[in-house]
């Protein structure tokens, strides 16, 4: 499930502006993700166990993002982004506000791999391995972001 068109703004430096919430649901529940919310905003990141959908995930309206950081050989490898601009945003939001960072590679993975515009399983295994290698170095620093490092 996913609350698609996904709406943004280009801003001066090239990252997007959210111009409406965006709601994901994994198709799975993750227990690392379930009790987790934003606690300096007091917004809640993350919504309720549903049966049908799994973990439900909201990035609300006025995140910034880059979509998916890819480097220059993995752009190669990933095709157009447009393909994973939905999945980049939820894993964007999920390092942001501290989630584990192996839940939110998965969910990267997951959100990529599904849905109508989607990446095929290898691109998507690309991806994912890709977080997995070189996405503590994003991660650590949005720690040092919220104070926690």
């Amino acid at each position: 499930m996913i609350s698609e068109p996904l709406q943004t703004e280009r801003m001066d430096d090239g990252r997007r502006l959210l111009l409406r919430d965006l709601i994901v649901g994994l198709g799975y529940v993750d227990p690392e993700l379930v009790p987790f919310h934003d606690s300096k905003s007091g917004a809640a990141g993350l919504g309720p166990r549903n049966s049908q959908y799994g973990t439900i995930i909201r990035v609300p309206t006025g995140f910034d993002t880059d979509y998916s950081s890819v480097p220059v050989l993995g752009r190669l490898v990933m095709g157009r982004w447009d393909r994973h601009d939905i999945a980049g945003v939820v894993h964007d939001w999920l390092y942001r506000v501290g989630a584990p960072r192996s839940s939110a590679d998965t969910a990267w993975r997951t959100i990529a791999t599904s849905g109508t515009r989607r990446v095929g399983p290898v691109r998507g295994f690309l991806g994912w391995a890709g977080l997995r290698l070189g996405g503590w170095v994003s991660y650590r620093s949005r720690a040092r972001e919220r104070g926690e490092g």
